[in-house]
Formats: C-alpha cells, sequence, structure tokens
C-alpha cells in the first residue's frame, strides 16, 4: 500500500511538471524595437530597402535577439536619425496591448558618426562606447 501511495505521489509529481513546460515554453514574446540608428542598425549594412531613409539593418541587436528568442510578432519600427520626437510621432503605433517586450535607444550618437568612423574603429559608439569624440567629425 506504501509503495502504491508512494509510485501514485512521483508519478503526480512527473505529471504536473510535464505540464508545466509545455505552458512555460507556449509564453509568446511580442517585441518592439524602436529608436535611433543604433536600434535601426545604422553601419552594419545590408539594410532592409522597405525601410527606406530609416536604414534598418537585420545584423542590428534587434533582429538578432528576435531571431534567437523566437519573438513573434517582431515589430522593427527604429529610423536612423530619429530624435524623440520622432519615435513619439512616428514609431508608438508599433506599441499594442499585446507587447511584452520594447527596447529602445535614443540620442545614443551624434548625427555624423556613420559618415566619419567606421564601426570597427576606435572611439566608435558600438566599440566599447569609449568615447563619442571622433577626430575629424563634427556633429
Amino acid at each position: 500500500m506504501k509503495v502504491r501511495l508512494l509510485l501514485t505521489a512521483v508519478l503526480g509529481v512527473l505529471a504536473a511538471a510535464a505540464v508545466a513546460v509545455p505552458a512555460q515554453a507556449a509564453t509568446q514574446v511580442n517585441y518592439a524595437a524602436l529608436g535611433d540608428s543604433y536600434s535601426a542598425g545604422v553601419g552594419a549594412g545590408g539594410y532592409d530597402v522597405s525601410s527606406g531613409s530609416c536604414s534598418r539593418s537585420p545584423r542590428s541587436y534587434a533582429p538578432l535577439w528576435a531571431a534567437g528568442h523566437a519573438a513573434s510578432p517582431f515589430v522593427f519600427v527604429a529610423c536612423g536619425g530619429a530624435k524623440t520626437d520622432d519615435v513619439l510621432a512616428n514609431q508608438l503605433g508599433g506599441l499594442s496591448a499585446a507587447t511584452t517586450l520594447v527596447t529602445i535607444t535614443i540620442g545614443a550618437c551624434p548625427p555624423s558618426w556613420t559618415t566619419c568612423t567606421p564601426p570597427s574603429a576606435p572611439g566608435h559608439p558600438t566599440r566599447g562606447w569609449s568615447s563619442w569624440a571622433t577626430p575629424g567629425c563634427s556633429s
């Protein structure tokens, strides 16, 4: 009798664990990436032509994270050159009540950094955040 009771308890725990795992895996990430050139991936290349002058790159952190974490839907509205007013006026429409994750960067880089310094150069904002001042650039 004790063995049967113990076996029933163990099977109950295992069944509960098996049910909990699929429920946890079913949690969906609805991800929206907003912001400026850093969010859009300006400087990363391979730009999505449908993004026009926003220069959104599939090589920026947002789409890479979304692909690695099966985010669905993934709303990518970041735009190179965007300022706070642009985000407020043009990007908040990418959010909904179902959105569970939002990333945003704004004001991280001077407007001319992409024309002055390649991303791998010392002092470039995406290389260690060491300095915003790059010789030969004007902001």
